[in-house]
């Protein structure tokens, strides 16, 4: 599914230009894995910072990632 999003999103003929695919992942082992493995990144290097930055208790229920379509037009 993530690969046909990330198609679609750099297709030249799709009139919507976007640069960052963007996630609130669930704060879970299994999800966080999954995005990774399609090389979504952490806005946010720990858990810790994003708590502070967007003023949320510990522990969070989600994790902000992206992916940058950039990357695929590298390869």
């Amino acid at each position: 599914m993530l690969s046909a999003i990330k198609q679609f999103s750099t297709d030249p003929d799709n009139l919507a230009d976007c640069r960052f695919l963007a996630v609130d992942a669930k704060n879970e082992e299994k999800p966080l894995h999954y995005y990774e493995k399609n090389d979504f990144r952490y806005l946010y290097s720990s858990e810790e910072q994003e708590a502070e930055n967007l003023d949320l208790p510990l522990p969070l229920k989600t994790r902000f990632m992206f992916f940058d379509l950039i990357d695929l037009k590298k390869s």
